[in-house]
């Protein structure tokens, strides 16, 4: 049976976030199920704000929320919600904490998204699941991107590909606000100008706490609930080829396991001499040393072979992942030196029982 959408706040009469919530509902209900009697599901709802998905999320599990943003954490407080302050790009929970992963529409407000999906995974139990939300397609930038202080939209094949990177594998994905896209694109593109929303990114008013959503008037309002219903149930058995947003549902990547011809686990790379690629690069007939840059790197440090026949096999089947490579330029660089102080006492917390006691926090980064 399909989880019901409730309506305890003002939000949820909206047709916008009502069809939201259906379609994650909807995928939520087909990857993991309802909370049911007796099970101790833990929530994380990165960028929760004032916590208007907690009693959605509540369906299943025990929400815990995180912003980085003092004023709608005091609006969940208020609220009776389970929320602490900290930063999605390093999160203050231990590993393998949480079944269920919530970002939604927050992926495109962080700067580092690679290491925010990194540390998502990093938090998720074995078999747990990333719920995702997130704008579809630069071309559709518009005022709304700005007052939310975006960084930027995505493609479909664009955020499978960034997930991958971060080892977390693609169960269902799919654009959505399919019917509404020609409606929403025309007056993006012929309306480009503010209406003067309201906006926390934009002024130092306490209580301006969360964006201003445009209002739709009524009986338009009701008559778009019956469209992002239909949406909903087909998103329920099928995937949209556009739409103004993209809704996806991920896991932990399972490590490869089947063995190659030459007895070696497909995704290692071969035996070599310790430190230096067995496969020689165009420009490294040698083998490239540890430490040495790749010739065949541009300045952006992209791959100038990626997808080209003259790529070496070692390359092709190396799978990155943040242990190897870090979660950012500078990690990476200078990793080994990492290992020690990212984990020290004191840094990370063990979330909350069911019960829902609040876990201490630490101090908001100055000037974010």
């Amino acid at each position: 049976m399909a989880t019901p959408v409730l309506t305890v706040l003002e939000e949820d009469r909206h047709a916008w976030f009502a069809g939201r919530t259906r379609a994650i509902q909807k995928y939520l209900d087909a990857e993991v199920g309802p909370h049911g009697p007796g099970e101790r599901r833990l929530v994380l709802d990165i960028g929760s704000g004032a916590g208007n998905m907690a009693h959605h999320l509540a369906h299943y599990g025990h929400v815990i929320g995180l912003d980085y943003n003092a004023r709608p954490l005091a609006v969940a407080a208020q609220r009776g919600l389970t929320a602490v302050q900290g930063w999605g790009d390093d999160l203050p929970f231990a590993d393998g904490s949480m079944d269920i992963v919530a970002l939604l529409d927050t992926v495109e407000h962080v700067p580092d998204e690679l290491r925010l999906l990194s540390e998502c995974k990093r938090v998720l139990k074995p078999g747990g699941k990333l719920m995702l939300t997130t704008p579809a397609f630069m071309w559709l930038w518009s005022y709304n991107d700005d007052i939310n202080n975006h960084q930027r939209r995505y493609t479909a094949l664009e955020l499978q590909q960034k997930l991958e990177v971060c080892g977390l594998r693609v169960k269902r994905m799919s654009y959505n606000n399919f019917f509404l896209f020609p409606l929403v694109a025309g007056m993006r593109l012929l309306r480009p100008e503010s209406p003067n929303l309201e906006s926390p990114h934009l002024t130092e008013d306490e209580n301006v706490y969360q964006v201003e959503m445009e209002p739709i008037p009524e009986p338009l309002n009701t008559a778009l609930h019956t469209v992002y219903w239909l949406e909903a149930e087909i998103l329920q058995r099928a995937s949209l080829p556009f739409g103004i947003s993209i809704i996806c549902v991920s896991r932990e990547a399972a490590r490869r396991r089947e063995v190659a011809a030459d007895g070696m686990p497909l995704g290692a790379p071969p035996v070599a001499s310790p430190c230096r690629s067995a496969s020689p690069i165009p420009g490294m007939p040698e083998g490239k040393p540890a430490g040495v840059r790749c010739v065949q790197l541009d300045e952006q440090n992209r791959c100038k072979l990626f997808g080209l026949p003259e790529r070496p096999e070692v390359c092709v089947r190396l799978q990155p992942s943040p242990e190897m490579c870090g979660t950012s330029r500078g990690r990476g660089a200078g990793l080994p030196h990492l290992a020690g102080s990212r984990h020290r006492a004191g840094r990370r917390i063990v979330p909350p029982s069911a019960t829902g006691r609040s876990p201490a926090t630490r101090p908001c980064r100055p000037g974010r």
